[in-house]
């Protein structure tokens, strides 16, 4: 953004994946899914889904 510019503020979800940048919601939020349970660690499931659902709400 240039000074003087105005923007609309738009909330959007990215992520980085094999260098490629996803944005479709439906999709980041799929590829998280499938980390998670790459990672399936029971003592640590509720932490990563609340620090997950945190940083990922609107």
């Amino acid at each position: 953004m240039r000074p003087g510019e105005e923007t609309e503020s738009t909330d959007i979800c990215v992520a980085y994946v094999g260098g490629e940048r996803i944005t479709d919601e439906a999709r980041v939020m799929a590829l998280m899914q499938e980390s998670m349970a790459e990672v399936d660690a029971p003592e640590c499931d509720d932490l990563l889904r609340s620090e997950l659902s945190d940083m990922l709400q609107p």
